[in-house]
């Protein structure tokens, strides 16, 4: 028996399959990873893209938005690859208790896995919540507004 016909009895084996993902899974679907070469953190200084910049000042939530926008059409016109598939199949067939991704693309809900069963450790593009107020937001609702030349978007509830 060779190691994929192993790991193939594995997993058909399996009662509680927990998958865990990360860029690697997404890059087939045009997406690109952050550490390759060439890869987003080699067109953004990832030391300016934290929670703490972007509380302390205004430049620092403009770099975030610019950055998050630059970002957005990839994911929004990424399509689930052969992977996220043969995950969702898993689902399908009943053996998967969940997805654990590091992923913000939300390909493996498009796939088919229910939200339910998606952690997303790093959080996800497709909403957007204010800090203050906890006021959620479509991202297309906010991309529109980036895209209309606000650099900074505000919630419309709380102004925050």
């Amino acid at each position: 028996m060779n190691k994929i016909d192993s790991v193939s009895d594995m997993v058909l084996q399996s009662k509680k399959l927990v998958v865990f993902t990360g860029a690697g899974i997404s890059t087939e679907s045009g997406i690109s990873d952050f550490r390759s070469p060439g890869g987003i953190w080699d067109r953004f200084d990832p030391s300016e893209l934290n929670y703490q910049s972007f509380m302390a000042s205004e430049a620092g939530r403009e770099k975030y938005w610019e950055f998050s926008k630059s970002l957005w059409p990839e994911i929004a016109d990424a399509k689930p690859n052969p992977g996220h598939y043969a995950i969702a199949e898993l689902y399908r067939l009943g053996r998967l208790d969940c997805v654990i991704t590091q992923n913000i693309d939300s390909l493996h809900q498009k796939s088919g896995v229910p939200e339910e069963k998606v952690i997303e450790l790093h959080g996800t593009l497709k909403w957007v919540i204010c800090l203050e107020c906890g006021r959620r937001y479509p991202r297309e609702q906010i991309q529109a507004r980036l895209d209309s030349g606000i650099k900074v978007p505000r919630c419309d509830s709380c102004g925050g």
